[in-house]
């Protein structure tokens, strides 16, 4: 599968903590200032519509699902062989 799914959530816990451990150093009306920001665009962001459609959504639920599908082998290990 070549394609990259949407994500269903925005790690907003994770993007906090990554911006509160960068600004550390800043100065505190700065840092405040960039926290404020961050958290203004946080409130505002929403989360993607899917890149699937309907049909292929139920199709890649379902493989998840069943336990004896096997990726088959990549290329590459194919030609180690």
């Amino acid at each position: 599968m070549n394609f990259c799914l949407t994500p269903t959530t925005v790690p907003k816990k994770e993007i906090i903590a990554r911006v509160e451990d960068a600004i550390k150093n800043l100065p505190i009306e700065e840092a405040d200032t960039v926290s404020a920001k961050v958290s203004l665009t946080l409130q505002a962001t929403k989360t993607p519509k899917d890149n699937l459609s309907k049909q292929k959504c139920t199709t890649l639920k379902a493989l998840k699902a069943d336990k004896i599908y096997h990726h088959p082998p990549s290329q590459q290990k194919a030609e180690q062989r």
